[in-house]
């Protein structure tokens, strides 16, 4: 059976790891305002916290506080209108959106909106608080930047510009519904799957007892699609037309998802200086500011490279993906971070886009983000178990092991035929360097 286990860290709930307490706030649409960035910088400041954190749900979490500053901080999110004042509300706050919504010229729906509208439900309703922290929901409005596989228990993918389709897990279902209906489905879609678990010791996932779910559901016949929705199939998008604005939103992304309070105060006020004071959050370790001139993009593109983000597609930490490592986390037996940072190093101008590099200090891979061209998983002894595109290639030293990726990546750089990827390479070559 598949359960939902341990919890989500949480302004009212810290997580204990080994640099001291873990503090999550949650952002419903990935979005804050310049004022915000401000705030929240200038509250870590106060508690000496050094360093935040970009999560794969488009969150911000704070590390390294004592118990004095993890509640100073609740206070000040509270005060501030970033947090709930109750516990249980706070914990079920979990709204994935496409951090391009509402900018993307090629997506079908901009859902900001629906997820502003179901944070309020999960917030509002006391019923709700029973649910498991871990279980979140995905609103994907299509497009380039798509949400994919983000995981979430429950999903709202746009089908159309009028039709939602419910998925649970990674799986679709057959029901569709329209936006405007969206809230009242997730309502009795929760509240069923309450009732359904109310008796297991640890609640199942959905996806665990998806026939009764939809059971439920099918018998409701404004959820069935029985529309024009009726023949839409997963993935079946059409594209809106193109936006005229004719303003630019920047992407950079964050080395190792970690930056401190001075450099998030200072993507606030490029964000004001050159856009509308709006900083979005993804989930993957890129910050967007949207509504910047054509003739600005340079001007912002450098400001956030002079404070360490990555501005250039080709940069290796477009594609690097630690985990804390040793530093945060008592499991990991390596220094994830120190080693992603030569890496990257190594890896800088080699190749014309990044690799796609996961490197995780223990078994529990908690940098991995689904498939990869490499991957390096600490193991008990301080070593590095390397795969290549899944293929487990041997266990390294951390120095021989980046060796070793950075000698294969030069070889892939000169050799490889255009269309090749770097796991085929590996796989066609079928050596690593003695």
């Amino acid at each position: 059976m598949i359960e939902v286990r341990g919890f989500c860290p949480s302004i009212h709930q810290p997580m204990r790891e080994r640099d001291g307490l873990l503090v999550r706030i949650q952002l419903p649409t990935g979005e804050i305002t310049t004022d915000q960035a401000h705030l929240i910088a200038d509250a870590a400041e106060s508690i000496g916290c050094e360093t935040l954190e970009l999560t794969n749900r488009a969150n911000l979490q704070l590390r390294g506080l004592d118990e004095a500053g993890s509640a100073i901080l609740r206070d000040r999110l509270i005060e501030a209108g970033l947090a709930q004042t109750d516990p249980a509300a706070e914990a079920v706050r979990g709204v994935l959106v496409n951090p391009t919504a509402g900018l993307d010229p090629t997506e079908l729906l901009d859902l900001r909106p629906l997820a502003r509208a179901l944070d309020r439900l999960l917030t509002d309703t006391p019923a709700l608080h029973h649910l498991p922290a871990k279980l979140g929901f995905r609103l994907d409005g299509g497009g380039r930047f798509a949400l994919g596989m983000r995981p979430a228990a429950f999903g709202l993918v746009a089908e159309s510009d009028t039709v939602l389709r419910l998925w649970l897990g990674e799986q679709p279902t057959d029901l569709l519904c329209r936006p405007g209906e969206a809230v009242a489905m997730a309502a009795r879609l929760l509240e069923r799957y309450l009732a359904i678990t109310e008796t297991d010791a640890v609640r199942r996932r959905p996806g665990a007892v998806a026939d009764e779910l939809l059971e439920t559901l099918n018998r409701h016949p404004r959820f069935r699609g029985d529309d024009e929705g009726k023949t839409l199939r997963p993935g079946s998008h059409v594209q809106r037309p193109i936006s005229e604005t004719g303003l630019l939103y920047i992407a950079a992304t964050v080395p190792a998802g970690r930056l401190t309070p001075v450099t998030l105060r200072t993507i606030g006020d490029i964000a004001q200086s050159f856009g509308s004071g709006v900083v979005r959050l993804s989930p993957w370790r890129l910050i967007l500011l949207p509504d910047i001139r054509p003739s600005d993009g340079a001007d912002v593109a450098a400001g956030l490279a002079l404070h360490g983000l990555a501005t250039r597609a080709d940069d290796p930490w477009a594609g690097l993906v630690p985990c804390v490592g040793r530093r945060g986390c008592a499991a990991s037996a390596t220094d994830t971070l120190a080693d992603a940072a030569v890496l990257a190093r190594r890896l800088a101008g080699l190749l014309d886009h990044p690799l796609h590099l996961d490197i995780s200090g223990c078994a529990k891979g908690c940098a991995r983000r689904g498939p990869a061209d490499a991957a390096l998983i600490g193991t008990e002894n301080g070593m590095y178990e390397m795969r290549i595109g899944g293929d487990i290639v041997g266990e390294f030293p951390a120095d021989a092991a980046v060796d070793q990726l950075v000698r294969l990546a030069q070889d892939f750089a000169a050799d490889r035929p255009i269309a090749e990827s770097f796991a085929g390479y590996y796989r066609r070559i079928g050596a690593i360097h003695g």
